[in-house]
């Protein structure tokens, strides 16, 4: 293999995403199942891992996106509650099952 910068990163992502995939479709299609079951009409959003949302297809097409999206969602849920609070200093913790990520805002920007 040649070197060439910043192909490690990319065919580790590729990689990730195609294990992932056939699992994350799966989930994907029964969440969109069991909505439609309940006639919940509204889209589906679900958490990407730069705190933002992607739609069903997304997720089902690239389902790296998702990777580290609990933490991600932890961070938004937590400036929330402090903003609804009135505070803008706040240090957030997610501690799961194989990990902990912690984020800090001071004066409502990321520390």
């Amino acid at each position: 293999m040649l070197p060439v910068v910043r192909e490690y990163e990319r065919s580790l992502a590729t990689i990730f995403n195609a294990q992932v995939m056939p699992s994350i479709s799966s989930y994907v299609d029964h969440l969109e199942r069991r909505l439609a079951d309940q006639r919940i009409t509204a889209p589906l959003l679900l958490m990407k891992s730069n705190a933002g949302v992607a739609g069903a297809t997304v997720v089902r097409r690239t389902p790296a996106v998702t990777a580290l999206s609990g933490p991600a969602a932890g961070v938004v849920g937590a400036r929330t509650i402090a903003a609804t609070a009135g505070r803008r200093d706040i240090i957030a913790v997610d501690i799961g099952g194989t990990g902990a990520t912690s984020a800090c805002r001071r004066q409502g920007r990321s520390a």
